[in-house]
């Protein structure tokens, strides 16, 4: 079986696990899928310890398994609430109570879910939400692997896209486009300048977009 072909059946099985838990939660399954969850996670396992993925690979491999993180997580919140036998209205009211007034929404389900937060942010890590909460002004990462940073490199980009689109620009490059550019850039300043890493930096000065790269330590 090829790469490819692996990471295909992770993502079919993620989308096949969030179907049959969403049967479970609604009663209509006595068990949670207990056996398509442990053939996931063995492909998971086994696509991990693959040394040889490419850039878009590797990018395809971490947005899954960020996925699959995040239904995990809602998955035991949910479970436990099952097992303590708390209803659909106490998990609402819990999530207001705990949201607050003047604090940001969190999304509320419905269905199974309900009363859980599940907005993206607290879904997906990395997201231009989370992004955007660190700073609006400025973004600053040491890379010295972009193949071993992809998350950092996922941030990067996520800020800048959010960047750009907030002072009207429109094009960007495509994730696998901008890693390409970063991964460029990284090896010829570690060549030119014998070091272990390179800093990229993204701020806002005015109504004026700065992306700069420098050299980080020395070898």
């Amino acid at each position: 079986m090829t790469l490819d072909e692996s990471l295909q059946l992770i993502e079919d099985g993620v989308r096949r696990l969030k179907i049959e838990y969403d049967i479970f939660f609604s009663g209509v399954a006595t068990r949670p899928p207990y056996d398509l969850r442990n053939r996931v996670d063995s492909l998971l396992k086994r696509v991990s310890e693959e040394k040889k993925m490419s850039l878009a690979q590797r990018y395809r491999y971490n947005t899954l398994m960020a996925r699959y993180s995040s239904y995990r997580d809602l998955w035991r919140r949910v479970s436990q609430d099952k097992e303590l036998g708390i209803t659909t209205q106490s998990r609402r009211e819990s999530t207001r109570a705990r949201v607050g007034a003047g604090s940001t929404r969190a999304a509320e389900a419905t269905g199974p879910y309900a009363g859980q937060d599940v907005s993206e942010t607290a879904q997906l890590s990395g997201s231009a939400a989370e992004v955007t909460a660190i700073s609006e002004q400025s973004f600053k990462i040491q890379i010295s692997d972009v193949l071993e940073d992809v998350s950092e490199v996922q941030k990067l980009f996520d800020f800048l896209a959010v960047t750009k689109s907030r002072l009207g620009d429109k094009k960007i490059l495509s994730f696998e486009s901008f890693c390409s550019l970063i991964k460029a850039k990284t090896d010829k300043l570690k060549e030119d300048k014998s070091c272990k890493s390179v800093t990229f930096n993204v701020s806002v000065e005015g109504d004026k977009l700065r992306f700069t790269a420098k050299a980080g330590g020395s070898s």
